[in-house]
Protein backbone atom coordinates (compact mmCIF):
# COMPACT_ATOMS: atom_id res chain seq x y z
CA UNK A 1 0.00 0.00 0.00
CA UNK A 2 3.33 2.42 0.39
CA UNK A 3 3.60 1.96 -3.57
CA UNK A 4 6.89 -0.48 -3.23
CA UNK A 5 5.63 -3.16 -5.35
CA UNK A 6 8.74 -4.54 -6.35
CA UNK A 7 11.42 -6.91 -4.94
CA UNK A 8 14.24 -5.81 -6.53
CA UNK A 9 12.90 -1.78 -5.66
CA UNK A 10 12.93 -2.59 -2.07
CA UNK A 11 16.87 -4.41 -2.59
CA UNK A 12 17.53 -0.65 -4.03
CA UNK A 13 16.22 1.51 -1.65
CA UNK A 14 18.13 -0.26 1.05
CA UNK A 15 21.43 -0.60 -0.75
CA UNK A 16 20.82 2.90 -1.36
CA UNK A 17 20.35 3.50 2.20
CA UNK A 18 23.55 1.46 3.22
CA UNK A 19 25.70 3.46 0.84
CA UNK A 20 24.75 6.68 1.65
CA UNK A 21 26.27 6.03 5.64
CA UNK A 22 29.56 4.94 3.64
CA UNK A 23 29.32 8.47 1.99
CA UNK A 24 28.92 10.82 4.82
CA UNK A 25 31.75 12.79 5.80
CA UNK A 26 34.11 10.83 7.82
CA UNK A 27 35.01 11.31 11.64
CA UNK A 28 35.50 9.29 14.82
CA UNK A 29 33.42 6.17 14.47
CA UNK A 30 31.94 6.40 18.06
CA UNK A 31 29.97 2.69 18.77
CA UNK A 32 28.15 1.82 22.15
CA UNK A 33 29.24 -1.45 22.92
CA UNK A 34 27.85 -1.70 26.29
CA UNK A 35 24.54 -4.91 25.51
CA UNK A 36 21.10 -3.57 27.11
CA UNK A 37 19.22 -6.69 27.80
CA UNK A 38 15.36 -7.03 27.89
CA UNK A 39 13.69 -7.33 31.65
CA UNK A 40 13.85 -11.06 31.86
CA UNK A 41 11.29 -11.49 34.33
CA UNK A 42 9.32 -8.67 34.06
CA UNK A 43 6.39 -9.72 36.43
CA UNK A 44 8.82 -10.66 39.55
CA UNK A 45 10.71 -7.18 39.08
CA UNK A 46 7.51 -5.25 38.75
CA UNK A 47 6.05 -6.93 41.72
CA UNK A 48 9.26 -6.03 43.62
CA UNK A 49 8.66 -2.35 42.15
CA UNK A 50 5.46 -1.52 43.47
CA UNK A 51 6.57 -3.20 47.19
CA UNK A 52 9.69 -1.03 47.18
CA UNK A 53 7.43 2.23 46.36
CA UNK A 54 4.15 1.47 48.77
CA UNK A 55 2.43 1.25 45.74
CA UNK A 56 -1.33 0.38 47.68
CA UNK A 57 -3.87 -2.65 46.37
CA UNK A 58 -6.56 -1.84 45.30
CA UNK A 59 -9.12 -4.43 47.03
CA UNK A 60 -12.86 -2.77 46.81
CA UNK A 61 -15.57 -4.48 44.95
CA UNK A 62 -15.23 -3.51 41.33
CA UNK A 63 -18.48 -1.97 40.83
CA UNK A 64 -17.42 0.49 43.81
CA UNK A 65 -14.45 1.37 41.81
CA UNK A 66 -15.89 1.85 38.44
CA UNK A 67 -18.44 4.35 40.04
CA UNK A 68 -15.87 5.95 41.62
CA UNK A 69 -14.20 6.60 38.33
CA UNK A 70 -17.75 8.06 36.58
CA UNK A 71 -18.52 10.27 39.99
CA UNK A 72 -15.06 11.83 38.93
CA UNK A 73 -16.22 12.37 35.52
CA UNK A 74 -19.76 13.53 35.80
CA UNK A 75 -17.78 16.25 38.83
CA UNK A 76 -16.14 17.95 35.63
CA UNK A 77 -18.74 17.10 32.95
CA UNK A 78 -19.90 20.87 33.52
CA UNK A 79 -16.30 22.14 32.76
CA UNK A 80 -15.95 19.98 29.98
CA UNK A 81 -19.03 21.35 28.11
CA UNK A 82 -17.76 24.71 28.73
CA UNK A 83 -15.13 23.90 26.56
CA UNK A 84 -17.05 22.52 23.86
CA UNK A 85 -19.33 25.86 23.82
CA UNK A 86 -16.01 27.75 23.37
CA UNK A 87 -14.87 25.43 20.60
CA UNK A 88 -18.17 26.11 18.62
CA UNK A 89 -17.86 29.56 19.52
CA UNK A 90 -14.29 29.31 18.12
CA UNK A 91 -15.36 27.79 14.67
CA UNK A 92 -18.76 30.00 14.63
CA UNK A 93 -20.00 33.59 14.14
CA UNK A 94 -18.13 35.30 16.74
CA UNK A 95 -19.35 39.08 15.98
CA UNK A 96 -22.54 37.67 16.45
CA UNK A 97 -22.57 35.31 19.82
CA UNK A 98 -20.64 36.73 22.79
CA UNK A 99 -17.90 34.46 24.16
CA UNK A 100 -19.01 31.78 26.69
CA UNK A 101 -17.55 32.56 30.19
CA UNK A 102 -17.91 30.84 33.55
CA UNK A 103 -17.74 32.00 37.31
CA UNK A 104 -13.97 30.75 38.60
CA UNK A 105 -14.41 29.91 42.13
CA UNK A 106 -10.41 29.98 42.72
CA UNK A 107 -9.93 33.35 41.66
CA UNK A 108 -13.44 34.78 42.13
CA UNK A 109 -13.58 36.16 38.66
CA UNK A 110 -15.45 35.92 35.69
CA UNK A 111 -12.99 34.20 33.38
CA UNK A 112 -13.46 33.10 29.47
CA UNK A 113 -14.35 29.29 28.86
CA UNK A 114 -11.19 28.31 27.35
CA UNK A 115 -9.85 28.32 30.65
CA UNK A 116 -12.69 25.76 32.48
CA UNK A 117 -10.04 23.48 32.95
CA UNK A 118 -6.84 25.54 33.69
CA UNK A 119 -5.43 24.37 37.04
CA UNK A 120 -7.62 25.01 39.77
CA UNK A 121 -8.36 23.34 43.22
CA UNK A 122 -11.70 21.51 41.58
CA UNK A 123 -9.62 20.03 38.85
CA UNK A 124 -6.39 19.16 40.22
CA UNK A 125 -8.47 17.36 42.80
CA UNK A 126 -10.30 15.53 40.58
CA UNK A 127 -7.72 14.59 38.49
CA UNK A 128 -5.48 14.01 40.84
CA UNK A 129 -7.97 11.52 42.41
CA UNK A 130 -8.52 9.99 38.77
CA UNK A 131 -4.49 8.88 38.52
CA UNK A 132 -4.08 8.04 41.57
CA UNK A 133 -7.44 5.37 41.28
CA UNK A 134 -5.45 4.30 37.72
CA UNK A 135 -1.55 3.95 39.99
CA UNK A 136 -3.06 1.28 42.03
CA UNK A 137 -2.16 -2.40 42.15
CA UNK A 138 -4.79 -4.16 40.85
CA UNK A 139 -5.31 -8.38 40.79
CA UNK A 140 -5.96 -9.56 37.22
CA UNK A 141 -9.55 -10.20 37.98
CA UNK A 142 -10.31 -7.11 39.56
CA UNK A 143 -8.74 -4.99 36.97
CA UNK A 144 -10.77 -7.00 34.08
CA UNK A 145 -13.85 -6.70 36.58
CA UNK A 146 -13.57 -3.11 36.53
CA UNK A 147 -12.80 -2.08 32.98
CA UNK A 148 -16.19 -4.40 31.45
CA UNK A 149 -18.09 -2.70 33.78
CA UNK A 150 -16.66 0.69 32.49
CA UNK A 151 -17.20 -0.47 29.21
CA UNK A 152 -20.47 -0.21 29.66
CA UNK A 153 -20.14 3.28 30.17
CA UNK A 154 -18.37 4.41 27.24
CA UNK A 155 -19.87 7.90 26.62
CA UNK A 156 -18.84 9.23 30.24
CA UNK A 157 -15.52 7.51 30.05
CA UNK A 158 -14.66 8.92 26.59
CA UNK A 159 -16.20 12.36 28.56
CA UNK A 160 -13.19 11.45 30.95
CA UNK A 161 -10.92 11.41 28.63
CA UNK A 162 -11.16 14.24 26.86
CA UNK A 163 -11.26 16.27 30.25
CA UNK A 164 -8.02 14.69 31.21
CA UNK A 165 -6.48 15.66 27.92
CA UNK A 166 -7.33 19.00 27.70
CA UNK A 167 -6.83 19.58 31.37
CA UNK A 168 -3.13 18.32 31.16
CA UNK A 169 -2.51 20.78 28.08
CA UNK A 170 -3.83 23.47 30.24
CA UNK A 171 -1.64 22.43 32.75
CA UNK A 172 1.50 22.41 30.49
CA UNK A 173 0.56 26.30 29.34
CA UNK A 174 0.26 27.96 32.78
CA UNK A 175 3.40 26.56 33.31
CA UNK A 176 5.18 27.37 30.32
CA UNK A 177 3.25 30.95 31.11
CA UNK A 178 5.35 31.03 34.88
CA UNK A 179 8.50 30.20 32.85
CA UNK A 180 8.29 32.68 30.18
CA UNK A 181 7.39 35.28 32.84
CA UNK A 182 10.22 33.98 34.55
CA UNK A 183 12.40 34.92 31.63
CA UNK A 184 10.89 38.30 30.88
CA UNK A 185 11.54 39.91 34.36
CA UNK A 186 15.15 38.47 34.87
CA UNK A 187 16.03 39.03 31.33
CA UNK A 188 19.46 38.98 30.57
CA UNK A 189 20.13 37.73 34.19
CA UNK A 190 18.26 34.35 33.54
CA UNK A 191 21.21 32.42 32.35
CA UNK A 192 23.42 33.62 35.14
CA UNK A 193 20.61 32.86 37.62
CA UNK A 194 19.72 29.59 36.44
CA UNK A 195 23.28 28.25 36.31
CA UNK A 196 23.41 30.11 40.14
CA UNK A 197 20.57 27.91 41.52
CA UNK A 198 21.51 24.78 39.88
CA UNK A 199 24.77 24.96 41.04
CA UNK A 200 23.43 25.99 44.61
CA UNK A 201 21.04 22.32 43.96
CA UNK A 202 22.81 19.78 42.16
CA UNK A 203 26.72 20.97 42.89
CA UNK A 204 29.49 22.31 40.82
CA UNK A 205 29.18 21.83 37.05
CA UNK A 206 25.33 20.86 36.54
CA UNK A 207 24.32 18.75 33.71
CA UNK A 208 21.62 19.58 31.18
CA UNK A 209 18.92 17.78 32.74
CA UNK A 210 19.75 19.70 35.81
CA UNK A 211 19.50 23.15 34.44
CA UNK A 212 16.64 21.84 32.65
CA UNK A 213 15.26 21.13 35.62
CA UNK A 214 16.02 24.25 37.01
CA UNK A 215 14.57 26.45 34.46
CA UNK A 216 11.19 24.31 34.28
CA UNK A 217 11.02 23.63 38.25
CA UNK A 218 13.05 25.14 40.80
CA UNK A 219 13.51 28.67 39.74
CA UNK A 220 10.13 29.01 38.99
CA UNK A 221 9.10 27.77 42.26
CA UNK A 222 11.69 29.80 44.39
CA UNK A 223 10.14 33.00 42.47
CA UNK A 224 6.66 32.29 43.16
CA UNK A 225 7.26 31.48 46.60
CA UNK A 226 8.89 34.81 46.92
CA UNK A 227 6.34 36.62 45.39
CA UNK A 228 3.22 34.75 44.55
CA UNK A 229 1.17 37.82 43.07
CA UNK A 230 3.56 38.07 40.45
CA UNK A 231 3.93 34.39 39.42
CA UNK A 232 0.28 32.75 40.01
CA UNK A 233 -0.72 29.64 38.64
CA UNK A 234 0.99 25.73 38.73
CA UNK A 235 4.53 25.33 38.30
CA UNK A 236 4.93 21.85 36.12
CA UNK A 237 4.78 19.20 38.66
CA UNK A 238 5.66 16.14 36.25
CA UNK A 239 9.55 17.06 35.93
CA UNK A 240 10.55 13.89 36.99
CA UNK A 241 7.75 11.54 34.67
CA UNK A 242 8.89 12.71 31.84
CA UNK A 243 12.77 12.34 32.46
CA UNK A 244 12.47 8.60 33.71
CA UNK A 245 9.94 8.07 30.77
CA UNK A 246 12.45 8.95 28.26
CA UNK A 247 14.98 7.11 29.43
CA UNK A 248 12.77 3.90 29.90
CA UNK A 249 11.28 4.28 26.50
CA UNK A 250 14.98 4.00 25.22
CA UNK A 251 15.39 0.51 26.19
CA UNK A 252 12.90 -0.14 22.99
CA UNK A 253 16.17 1.21 20.61
CA UNK A 254 18.80 0.25 22.43
CA UNK A 255 17.67 -3.89 22.87
CA UNK A 256 18.10 -5.49 19.46
CA UNK A 257 14.68 -5.90 18.42
CA UNK A 258 15.48 -9.88 17.70
CA UNK A 259 15.30 -10.79 21.21
CA UNK A 260 12.37 -8.59 22.66
CA UNK A 261 9.78 -10.53 22.03
CA UNK A 262 9.87 -13.37 24.28
CA UNK A 263 6.95 -15.36 21.68
CA UNK A 264 8.58 -14.82 19.05
CA UNK A 265 9.52 -17.74 16.63
CA UNK A 266 12.61 -16.01 15.77
CA UNK A 267 13.16 -15.01 19.59
CA UNK A 268 16.49 -14.84 21.05
CA UNK A 269 16.77 -15.10 25.56
CA UNK A 270 19.52 -12.61 25.31
CA UNK A 271 22.38 -10.72 22.96
CA UNK A 272 24.94 -13.57 24.06
CA UNK A 273 22.80 -16.26 22.79
CA UNK A 274 22.50 -14.40 19.16
CA UNK A 275 26.29 -13.64 18.64
CA UNK A 276 26.97 -17.02 20.05
CA UNK A 277 24.51 -18.40 16.86
CA UNK A 278 25.71 -15.68 14.75
CA UNK A 279 29.21 -15.30 15.83
CA UNK A 280 29.65 -12.73 12.29
CA UNK A 281 27.84 -10.25 14.54
CA UNK A 282 30.24 -10.26 17.34
CA UNK A 283 32.99 -9.90 15.61
CA UNK A 284 31.04 -7.03 13.42
CA UNK A 285 30.38 -5.09 16.44
CA UNK A 286 34.05 -5.37 17.82
CA UNK A 287 35.63 -4.30 14.66
CA UNK A 288 32.92 -1.21 13.62
CA UNK A 289 34.49 1.19 16.07
CA UNK A 290 37.66 0.50 13.62
CA UNK A 291 35.89 0.31 10.32
CA UNK A 292 33.68 2.67 8.72
CA UNK A 293 32.48 -0.34 6.54
CA UNK A 294 31.40 -2.22 9.99
CA UNK A 295 29.70 0.99 11.51
CA UNK A 296 27.61 1.32 8.88
CA UNK A 297 26.26 -2.34 9.11
CA UNK A 298 25.80 -1.95 13.08
CA UNK A 299 23.98 1.67 11.92
CA UNK A 300 21.71 -0.49 9.58
CA UNK A 301 20.91 -3.39 11.33
CA UNK A 302 19.55 -2.07 14.68
CA UNK A 303 17.36 -5.16 15.10
CA UNK A 304 20.28 -7.17 15.37
CA UNK A 305 23.05 -4.88 17.15
CA UNK A 306 19.73 -2.30 19.05
CA UNK A 307 20.72 1.23 17.71
CA UNK A 308 23.71 2.62 19.40
CA UNK A 309 24.18 5.36 17.05
CA UNK A 310 21.16 7.53 17.78
CA UNK A 311 23.02 10.89 18.02
CA UNK A 312 23.02 10.41 13.89
CA UNK A 313 18.88 9.62 13.64
CA UNK A 314 16.21 12.07 13.00
CA UNK A 315 13.75 11.96 15.67
CA UNK A 316 9.95 13.68 14.63
CA UNK A 317 7.82 13.81 17.67
CA UNK A 318 3.76 14.65 16.72
CA UNK A 319 3.04 17.11 19.28
CA UNK A 320 4.98 19.65 20.42
CA UNK A 321 3.08 22.26 22.72
CA UNK A 322 5.76 21.59 26.02
CA UNK A 323 8.22 19.59 24.15
CA UNK A 324 10.08 18.09 27.33
CA UNK A 325 9.45 14.84 25.55
CA UNK A 326 11.97 16.18 22.57
CA UNK A 327 14.79 17.67 24.97
CA UNK A 328 15.61 15.15 27.14
CA UNK A 329 15.93 12.23 24.02
CA UNK A 330 18.29 15.14 22.57
CA UNK A 331 20.27 15.64 25.96
CA UNK A 332 20.12 11.42 26.31
CA UNK A 333 21.23 11.01 22.27
CA UNK A 334 22.33 14.05 20.94
CA UNK A 335 19.81 13.15 18.22
CA UNK A 336 18.13 15.76 15.76
CA UNK A 337 14.61 16.31 16.67
CA UNK A 338 11.41 16.97 14.72
CA UNK A 339 8.12 18.61 16.33
CA UNK A 340 4.99 18.79 14.93
CA UNK A 341 1.70 20.40 16.11
CA UNK A 342 -1.36 21.14 14.22
CA UNK A 343 -2.03 24.08 16.95
CA UNK A 344 -0.26 27.56 16.39
CA UNK A 345 -0.33 28.76 19.57
CA UNK A 346 2.01 25.11 20.76
CA UNK A 347 4.06 25.83 17.92
CA UNK A 348 4.86 29.17 19.14
CA UNK A 349 5.20 28.44 23.03
CA UNK A 350 7.94 25.30 22.03
CA UNK A 351 9.86 28.07 19.87
CA UNK A 352 9.93 30.06 22.60
CA UNK A 353 10.37 27.65 25.03
CA UNK A 354 13.51 25.88 22.45
CA UNK A 355 14.96 29.39 22.39
CA UNK A 356 15.65 30.04 25.49
CA UNK A 357 16.77 25.89 26.04
CA UNK A 358 19.50 27.22 23.61
CA UNK A 359 20.32 30.09 25.25
CA UNK A 360 21.19 28.65 29.00
CA UNK A 361 23.25 25.65 26.76
CA UNK A 362 20.47 22.93 27.25
CA UNK A 363 19.59 22.00 23.74
CA UNK A 364 22.14 22.21 20.90
CA UNK A 365 21.16 25.42 18.10
CA UNK A 366 19.63 23.83 15.11
CA UNK A 367 18.84 20.20 16.35
CA UNK A 368 15.25 20.98 16.76
CA UNK A 369 12.89 22.03 13.70
CA UNK A 370 9.22 23.42 14.70
CA UNK A 371 7.15 22.44 12.50
CA UNK A 372 3.12 23.66 11.76
CA UNK A 373 1.37 21.18 10.21
CA UNK A 374 -1.29 18.35 10.46
CA UNK A 375 0.13 15.17 11.26
CA UNK A 376 -1.84 14.01 8.03
CA UNK A 377 -0.37 16.21 5.85
CA UNK A 378 2.78 15.30 6.04
CA UNK A 379 5.07 12.59 4.58
CA UNK A 380 8.06 11.08 6.81
CA UNK A 381 10.74 9.31 4.96
CA UNK A 382 14.31 9.11 5.86
CA UNK A 383 16.65 11.71 5.25
CA UNK A 384 18.78 8.81 2.93
CA UNK A 385 15.87 7.33 1.45
CA UNK A 386 14.36 9.74 -1.34
CA UNK A 387 11.02 9.32 -3.04
CA UNK A 388 9.81 10.72 -6.08
CA UNK A 389 6.91 13.33 -6.28
CA UNK A 390 7.90 14.76 -2.76
CA UNK A 391 8.94 17.88 -1.60
CA UNK A 392 11.67 18.43 1.10
CA UNK A 393 11.11 21.08 3.88
CA UNK A 394 13.42 23.72 1.74
CA UNK A 395 10.98 23.24 -0.71
CA UNK A 396 13.34 20.98 -3.28
CA UNK A 397 11.37 17.53 -4.47
CA UNK A 398 13.47 14.71 -3.58
CA UNK A 399 14.94 12.35 -6.89
CA UNK A 400 13.10 9.47 -8.02
CA UNK A 401 14.20 6.55 -6.94
CA UNK A 402 11.15 4.59 -5.91
CA UNK A 403 6.93 5.25 -6.60
CA UNK A 404 4.53 6.66 -4.04
CA UNK A 405 1.24 6.57 -4.13
CA UNK A 406 -0.78 9.30 -6.05
CA UNK A 407 -2.51 11.08 -3.30
CA UNK A 408 0.26 11.54 -0.93
CA UNK A 409 2.40 12.97 -3.76
CA UNK A 410 3.34 16.98 -3.45
CA UNK A 411 2.93 16.73 0.40
CA UNK A 412 5.90 18.06 2.88
CA UNK A 413 8.13 15.86 3.33
CA UNK A 414 9.63 15.70 7.39
CA UNK A 415 12.83 13.49 7.53
CA UNK A 416 12.45 10.77 10.15
CA UNK A 417 14.18 8.05 10.97
CA UNK A 418 12.29 7.20 14.01
CA UNK A 419 8.66 8.61 14.59
CA UNK A 420 7.15 9.39 17.69
CA UNK A 421 3.26 9.35 18.12
CA UNK A 422 1.87 10.85 21.07
CA UNK A 423 -0.78 9.05 23.70
CA UNK A 424 -3.11 12.13 23.17
CA UNK A 425 -3.59 11.43 19.42
CA UNK A 426 -6.28 10.04 18.73
CA UNK A 427 -6.40 5.97 17.46
CA UNK A 428 -7.86 6.49 14.28
CA UNK A 429 -5.91 9.35 13.46
CA UNK A 430 -2.80 7.33 14.56
CA UNK A 431 -3.73 4.48 12.11
CA UNK A 432 -3.98 6.79 9.25
CA UNK A 433 -0.62 8.19 9.88
CA UNK A 434 1.30 4.62 9.69
CA UNK A 435 -0.80 3.53 7.28
CA UNK A 436 -0.65 6.51 4.70
CA UNK A 437 1.92 8.88 5.73
CA UNK A 438 4.56 6.67 8.01
CA UNK A 439 5.21 3.96 5.01
CA UNK A 440 8.40 4.61 4.81
CA UNK A 441 9.16 5.08 8.17
CA UNK A 442 11.72 2.39 9.48
CA UNK A 443 10.82 2.84 12.76
CA UNK A 444 7.92 4.09 15.14
CA UNK A 445 7.46 4.37 18.75
CA UNK A 446 3.66 4.74 19.78
CA UNK A 447 3.21 6.06 23.57
CA UNK A 448 0.03 4.12 24.69
CA UNK A 449 -1.74 3.10 27.74
CA UNK A 450 -2.76 0.00 29.05
CA UNK A 451 -4.93 -1.55 32.05
CA UNK A 452 -6.71 1.12 34.22
CA UNK A 453 -4.77 3.87 32.26
CA UNK A 454 -7.42 3.33 29.60
CA UNK A 455 -9.64 5.79 31.77
CA UNK A 456 -7.06 8.46 30.74
CA UNK A 457 -5.88 7.60 27.18
CA UNK A 458 -7.37 5.76 24.64
CA UNK A 459 -5.59 2.78 24.02
CA UNK A 460 -4.11 1.93 20.00
CA UNK A 461 -4.42 -1.28 18.64
CA UNK A 462 -1.64 -2.07 16.05
CA UNK A 463 -3.32 -3.14 12.82
CA UNK A 464 -1.14 -2.34 9.83
CA UNK A 465 0.23 -5.32 8.22
CA UNK A 466 3.29 -3.14 7.15
CA UNK A 467 4.62 -2.92 10.67
CA UNK A 468 5.80 -5.64 13.33
CA UNK A 469 5.48 -4.91 16.91
CA UNK A 470 8.49 -5.32 18.23
CA UNK A 471 8.29 -4.64 22.14
CA UNK A 472 6.76 -2.47 24.78
CA UNK A 473 7.92 -0.88 28.04
CA UNK A 474 4.88 -0.61 30.35
CA UNK A 475 3.85 0.24 34.03
CA UNK A 476 4.92 -2.38 37.01
CA UNK A 477 0.75 -1.99 37.22
CA UNK A 478 0.18 -3.66 33.85
CA UNK A 479 2.63 -6.54 33.94
CA UNK A 480 1.19 -7.54 37.38
CA UNK A 481 -2.61 -6.92 36.41
CA UNK A 482 -1.89 -9.14 33.36
CA UNK A 483 -3.03 -5.91 30.71
CA UNK A 484 0.66 -5.91 29.05
CA UNK A 485 1.40 -9.53 28.27
CA UNK A 486 4.71 -10.45 29.43
CA UNK A 487 6.14 -11.44 26.33
CA UNK A 488 6.00 -8.42 25.21
CA UNK A 489 7.84 -6.69 27.83
CA UNK A 490 11.35 -5.17 27.39
CA UNK A 491 11.51 -3.14 30.43
CA UNK A 492 9.39 -1.02 32.96
CA UNK A 493 8.51 2.55 33.19
CA UNK A 494 8.51 3.88 37.32
CA UNK A 495 5.54 2.86 39.16
CA UNK A 496 4.06 6.80 38.62
CA UNK A 497 4.34 6.57 35.29
CA UNK A 498 1.05 6.01 33.34
CA UNK A 499 1.71 5.35 29.80
CA UNK A 500 3.06 2.36 27.94
CA UNK A 501 5.29 2.64 24.58
CA UNK A 502 5.48 0.20 21.63
CA UNK A 503 7.92 -0.47 19.11
CA UNK A 504 6.89 -1.18 15.72
CA UNK A 505 9.38 -1.99 12.61
CA UNK A 506 8.79 -1.57 8.85
CA UNK A 507 8.75 -4.94 7.34
CA UNK A 508 8.85 -3.34 3.62
CA UNK A 509 12.27 -4.09 2.90
CA UNK A 510 12.59 -7.59 5.10
CA UNK A 511 13.41 -9.56 1.80
CA UNK A 512 16.09 -7.20 0.73
CA UNK A 513 17.22 -7.13 3.98
CA UNK A 514 18.31 -10.96 4.05
CA UNK A 515 19.38 -10.44 1.07
CA UNK A 516 21.68 -7.86 2.12
CA UNK A 517 23.15 -10.58 4.68
CA UNK A 518 23.20 -13.33 2.81
CA UNK A 519 25.44 -11.39 0.41
CA UNK A 520 28.45 -10.36 2.75
CA UNK A 521 30.76 -12.81 1.23
CA UNK A 522 30.82 -10.57 -1.46
CA UNK A 523 31.30 -7.04 0.58
CA UNK A 524 34.86 -5.65 0.79
CA UNK A 525 34.51 -5.81 4.57
CA UNK A 526 34.25 -9.34 4.68
CA UNK A 527 37.84 -9.87 4.27
CA UNK A 528 38.54 -8.10 7.91
CA UNK A 529 35.79 -10.35 9.61
CA UNK A 530 36.02 -14.07 8.16
CA UNK A 531 39.17 -14.87 9.79
CA UNK A 532 37.45 -14.45 13.40
CA UNK A 533 34.07 -15.92 12.61
CA UNK A 534 35.17 -19.26 11.24
CA UNK A 535 37.66 -19.68 14.14
CA UNK A 536 34.42 -20.81 16.10
CA UNK A 537 32.02 -21.74 12.63
CA UNK A 538 32.69 -23.67 9.94
CA UNK A 539 31.73 -21.98 6.41
CA UNK A 540 30.04 -24.80 5.23
CA UNK A 541 27.70 -23.95 7.69
CA UNK A 542 26.56 -20.50 6.67
CA UNK A 543 26.50 -17.31 8.28
CA UNK A 544 22.91 -17.30 10.02
CA UNK A 545 21.22 -19.54 12.13
CA UNK A 546 18.04 -20.76 11.86
CA UNK A 547 16.53 -17.64 14.30
CA UNK A 548 17.79 -14.72 12.10
CA UNK A 549 15.95 -16.16 8.50
CA UNK A 550 12.50 -16.75 10.87
CA UNK A 551 12.43 -12.77 11.73
CA UNK A 552 12.79 -11.29 8.51
CA UNK A 553 9.68 -13.55 7.33
CA UNK A 554 6.84 -11.79 6.86
CA UNK A 555 3.67 -12.41 7.86
CA UNK A 556 1.33 -13.88 4.94
CA UNK A 557 -1.73 -11.49 5.22
CA UNK A 558 1.54 -8.70 4.95
CA UNK A 559 0.56 -6.99 1.17
CA UNK A 560 4.37 -6.72 0.81
CA UNK A 561 4.48 -10.86 1.22
CA UNK A 562 1.74 -11.19 -1.37
CA UNK A 563 2.92 -8.70 -3.83
CA UNK A 564 6.72 -10.20 -3.50
CA UNK A 565 5.49 -13.41 -3.73
CA UNK A 566 3.37 -12.98 -6.68
CA UNK A 567 6.18 -11.11 -8.41
CA UNK A 568 8.51 -14.36 -7.76
CA UNK A 569 5.70 -16.31 -9.15
CA UNK A 570 5.93 -14.65 -12.07
CA UNK A 571 9.50 -14.31 -12.66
Amino acid sequence: SCGINAEDVEFQNFQHYFKQINLREMRPLEVDQTRVERESSPVTTAIRLLASDGVPSETRPPSQIATEFLTLSRGLEHRWDLITRYTEWLSGDREAEKEPTFWDESTQQLRSAKFALAPCPLVNDSLNKTVNLTLRKYSRSRYRAVMRQLKERKSEITTLRNICIHAEGSMENEALGIIFKTAHNLGEGLQRRVRDTATELYGVDPTQIELLRTLVVDLPRQLQNANPSEYPGLVFLYFENYVHLVKAELQLLKVPGIIQNGLGSYNYPSTEELFSNNPVLRTILEESTRNPDLYSFVSSFPELFGHRTLKDKTFTFVGAGFPLTGIVLHIETGASINLIDYDITAVENARRFLALTEKLGITTPGAFKVIHADARDVVYIPAEQPVHGLRMLDGTFCSPLCPLKPELKGKVVVPTDILDLASALPADITAKVIAENAAFVPWIRKRNVRGMSEVLYERFELDDAKFRMIGEITPPQCAVNGATPAHLITGLTATWNVNSCQLYMNMSNFYSRMDFLDSIRNRPFYDNIKLGIFQVRDEEKGLWDRRIREFYKKPRNSPCYLSCTIEHSVA
